[in-house]
């Protein structure tokens, strides 16, 4: 994708819904503290979980995705 690309505006209403964020690095910590803040219920699976996603009230699981495992979950 270009870099001068337009971005797709989404809002989406997560409140009690559950998501799933596959990683646990920085780019996780940043995304999980946004879907929190939008009131999901958090689940993280990575290998490696870093200490700023384990900061956050989220779930998590250190092992690898497993494929069709996102079909439990909204987004």
């Amino acid at each position: 994708m270009p870099v001068d690309a337009r971005p797709y505006p989404v809002v989406l209403l997560l409140e009690g819904r559950r998501v799933l964020v596959v990683g646990g690095g920085g780019v996780a910590a940043s995304k999980v503290e946004g879907l929190v803040a939008a009131g999901a219920v958090v689940h993280v699976v990575a290998r490696e979980v870093s200490d700023a996603v384990r900061a956050q009230p989220v779930t998590w699981e250190e092992r690898a995705y497993r494929p069709g495992e996102v079909a439990g979950f909204r987004f």
